[in-house]
């Protein structure tokens, strides 16, 4: 029954618990949303079996841990949203082998680092939000390339640790990082 799934949409339903590693079993998996529950716990390395997916939906589900590497193996991903979660560690230059990637939302978790320049080459992006974090550095030219293609939404903080020149809209903005 589970491998012929191919939508699971249960978000806002006051779920508690994680993501079973028996995620994979589910194979014909197109889209997840688990949004709005209790999800606690670190995504599953097993996630990249579900070779289908195309949205993942785990907004404000208290998930913790690393973005692994599997997760940059589902080619078909067109939406991935983590935003207003517990993530954290630097995000991989390998988030570009989803080159069919539309909408990415990491805002509000506590990524660090520098904002990889290999965003860049994700032709079909849409949205990016990346807000709420402690990245520093200098937005790269290959992101700020992509307003001139689909690039509707780029959202970042724009302070003192952070420099955008492309950015349609900054987070919010303190006295602590200004």
């Amino acid at each position: 029954m589970i491998r012929s799934l191919n939508t699971l949409h249960v978000h806002w339903n006051i779920l508690t618990g994680t993501i079973p590693t028996t995620i994979e079993k589910a194979v014909s998996l197109q889209s997840i949303s688990l949004s709005g529950n209790n999800i606690f716990g670190e995504i599953p390395t097993s996630i990249r079996n579900v070779y289908e997916l195309e949205e993942l939906w785990l907004w404000s589900t208290n998930i913790t841990g690393t973005l692994p590497e599997e997760l940059f193996d589902l080619e078909k991903l067109k939406v991935l949203d983590f935003g207003q979660n517990q993530l954290h560690g630097t995000i991989s230059g390998n988030i570009a082998n989803l080159v069919n990637l539309r909408e990415l939302h990491l805002d509000n978790n506590n990524f660090y680092g520098t904002i990889p320049p290999t965003l860049g080459n994700i032709k079909g992006l849409e949205i990016l939000a990346l807000d709420g974090n402690n990245f520093y550095g200098t937005i790269h030219d290959a992101i700020c390339t992509l307003r001139s293609l689909l690039l509707e939404e780029f959202i970042t903080d724009c302070t003192k640790k952070i420099k955008c020149t492309c950015c349609t809209e900054c987070g919010p903005r303190t006295e602590e990082n200004e």
